[in-house]
């Protein structure tokens, strides 16, 4: 009984190695965007200054809790 030679085609997997890390990398970003879209928008971020500014409760908290309870500051 002969053994049949499995042939590897080198360029396909790379290729599927390429996009899986493509996928993983749009995949996170698109995760951090939804979670923080204040940090890639500046006019997000813009609107949101000046709603903290005039004292809006609700974007006080909103960034209390989304931004200063997970270390990251928007503002200087």
């Amino acid at each position: 009984m002969k053994k049949k030679k499995i042939k590897l085609n080198y360029k396909v997997i790379a290729r599927n190695i390429i996009i899986l890390i493509f996928a993983f990398f749009a995949i996170s970003t698109l995760k951090d965007l939804a979670k923080y879209p204040e940090l890639y928008s500046t006019t997000l971020r813009y609107q949101l200054k000046n709603d903290i500014e005039q004292g809006e409760a609700i974007a006080i908290t909103y960034y209390n809790s989304n931004y200063l309870a997970n270390n990251i500051q928007l503002f200087d």
